[in-house]
């Protein structure tokens, strides 16, 4: 595949194209349980079939959730690996460790050399604890006490001039985030076009722009696989905080052009705001 990238013209265009595409389509059976998602599904489940000839191995790991309500695994070597002699897949919960290893629920020990404790990440936490404060030292963590939420997921109503990258409702089902990063960089970068060419000092989403697209956004989640299932992308309410409802290109679409009759801008006076603190200091 190297060889080919390097000496046959358009292969690597063809490849990049293919997994745009690719990723869309699962992106479309997340969307579509009943229908698309049900054949990606059989497809799946055939391909493991294929690569599982243990069938108490197969009970085992065989998932029972809807196609695409946990995040699909890209694999060809994963599962044959769990059939290698020197592998064991223990379902029942670990009741407690000792000098030997791990003893499950069963009463059974496995004999273990490395504890390797997988906590896995807080997914729906974003930056915290760092403690982030906006007009009226109101905290983030207060105004997402519901959930995060911001428009386009980049800016939040009450705190001018930040913008967050790969925050709430931007993580990608299928596709790639760098792609998703990019949208966002030039998104931002055109707000601070926007800021220096009026010679404005903040910019901020108006309040009801950022709540109507946050209301449009969780409706989208209504029917899909998403909400079949609870994973790392729902906050403790249920709430899904992190993945975007729709396709790679409805996002770029969506940030491709900065809209600012959305924003408001505050001016920066520098001669005014001397002459009102030079009254208030008199």
């Amino acid at each position: 595949m190297r060889a080919a990238i390097e000496h046959v013209p358009g292969i690597q265009e063809f490849r990049r194209n293919f997994m745009f595409q690719y990723c869309e389509a699962l992106t479309a059976s997340i969307r579509h349980p009943r229908t698309i998602g049900r054949l990606l599904g059989v497809r799946s489940a055939l391909f493991m079939r294929s690569q599982l000839k243990d069938p108490e191995l197969r009970r085992k790991v065989w998932p029972g959730y809807t196609f695409g309500c946990k995040r699909v695994l890209f694999s060809s070597a994963f599962l044959p690996a769990l059939e290698r002699e020197n592998v064991e897949v223990a379902t029942e919960p670990i009741a407690r460790v000792v000098p030997e290893g791990i003893v499950t629920a069963d009463g059974r020990l496995h004999a273990l050399d490395t504890i390797v404790w997988g906590t896995g990440f807080k997914t729906t936490d974003f930056m915290f604890p760092m403690k982030v404060s906006g007009t009226g030292g109101v905290e983030l963590n207060e105004a997402w006490a519901q959930g995060a939420h911001a428009h386009l997921g980049i800016t939040v109503p009450g705190f001018p001039n930040m913008f967050v990258m790969y925050g709430p409702n931007t993580n990608t089902s299928g596709g790639s985030i760098i792609f998703y990063l990019e949208a966002q960089a030039g998104y931002i970068r055109q707000a601070l076009q926007a800021l220096d060419a009026r010679g404005a000092g903040a910019i901020e989403v108006r309040r009801e722009v950022e709540q109507a697209s946050d209301r449009a956004l969780q409706a989208r989640f209504a029917g899909t696989a998403w909400t079949r299932c609870d994973s790392w992308y729902r906050d403790e309410r249920g709430r899904i905080v992190a993945n975007w409802p729709g396709y790679m290109r409805e996002y770029f679409d969506a940030t491709a052009t900065l809209d600012e009759s959305e924003y408001a801008f505050t001016t920066t006076n520098t001669a005014a705001d001397a002459e009102r603190v030079a009254v208030q200091s008199g």
